[in-house]
């Protein structure tokens, strides 16, 4: 198993996320990069905290950019969630609870 592979699988036991969960928070963020805002591009998963340093894989960590800004990003770990639409996670929770029915 890599190194990369490690980290990874110790990410996921501290936490991770689904599927629908990651469409929701896309959605949620206006199908865009959340550091630059294109919407022409493939998005990705960004670890706000890496992986390799101690981040998890669970949803409060992770944020849709880029293939362009993800590359470029480096060891940073600025949330960009908010720059894309400054009430995300109450909009998140609300369309949560609105898909659970809760």
């Amino acid at each position: 198993m890599s190194v990369r592979s490690q980290r990874m699988a110790a990410a996921k036991k501290i936490g991770t996320h689904t599927d629908l969960e990651w469409c929701v928070l896309v959605i949620t963020l206006g199908n865009g990069c959340s550091r630059c805002g294109r919407t022409d591009m493939r998005l990705e998963k960004d670890h706000i905290v890496p992986v390799y340093q101690g981040g998890c894989d669970c949803i409060g960590n992770i944020q849709p950019v880029c293939a362009y800004c993800n590359c470029s990003k480096g060891p940073e770990t600025t949330d960009w969630r908010g720059r894309a639409r400054a009430d995300w996670a109450a909009t998140y929770d609300r369309k949560m609870c609105a898909v659970y029915g809760a």
